[in-house]
């Protein structure tokens, strides 16, 4: 069901942008995220189609790549008469594809070039997972290769943000900066990973059509 509404969302974004002549931005955006699971950063990286229907509102549709990279424990073995750990070096590549729309202050460009505004979106997320396996012996001497594993995990996913943007006098390119939150609960059968974030990112936003 959730997908179906993307793809409605999607189908009234298009429709909207094929019988207006509409403006249009693009953003690309580059920044870092602070996960809830596992607690650490990661690479944020964003591009984000906006059709301006108002000069208080826009809508369009985001999606991204949210990297991150850690040593999980896997397994605890004895080796000899040490304990030890086997760690995976694991990879998580959360794709969220979100349909969007911002509310925008126009008069506040007007005086100082800037465009303050707010962001909310609803979608969905991808999430490849991957495990390298170190070799190791257990504790009953024997000896496991090393291997790769891998789980696909999806979920719901919503997103609010506030940000701004600045025009220099007389451009079409603007320089922008966001900061919000992402809210994802990934699931690959009966796990379930909490990959909610914090973020920020820096970016450029081009001015299309009009």
């Amino acid at each position: 069901m959730k997908r179906i509404i993307m793809c409605a969302a999607a189908a009234v974004l298009l429709s909207f942008s094929s019988a207006f002549a509409v403006e249009s931005n693009f953003d690309g955006k580059l920044g870092g995220a602070w996960a809830f699971d596992p607690a650490m950063p990661g690479l944020d990286v964003g591009a984000d189609y906006q059709w301006v229907l108002d000069p208080f509102f826009s809508a369009g549709v985001e999606s991204g790549l949210f990297w991150i990279q850690w040593d999980q424990q896997r397994k605890t073995e004895v080796t000899g008469q040490s304990n030890a750990s086997v760690k995976a070096t694991t990879n998580a590549y959360s794709i969220p594809v979100l349909a969007t729309a911002q509310i925008r202050l126009p008069n506040v460009k007007e005086k100082i070039n800037v465009l303050p505004y707010l962001s909310i979106g609803l979608g969905y997320s991808f999430m490849p997972l991957t495990y390298s396996d170190p070799s190791y012996t257990d504790k009953a001497g024997t000896y496991h290769k090393a291997k790769d594993s891998f789980k696909f995990h999806t979920g719901f996913t919503w997103k609010i943000a506030a940000g701004a943007a600045y025009t220099p006098e007389g451009s079409r390119i603007a320089f922008i900066g966001e900061t919000g939150f992402i809210g994802a609960h990934l699931y690959s059968g009966n796990t379930d990973r909490n990959m909610s974030r914090m973020f920020i990112d820096l970016g450029v936003r081009f001015t299309l059509g009009k």
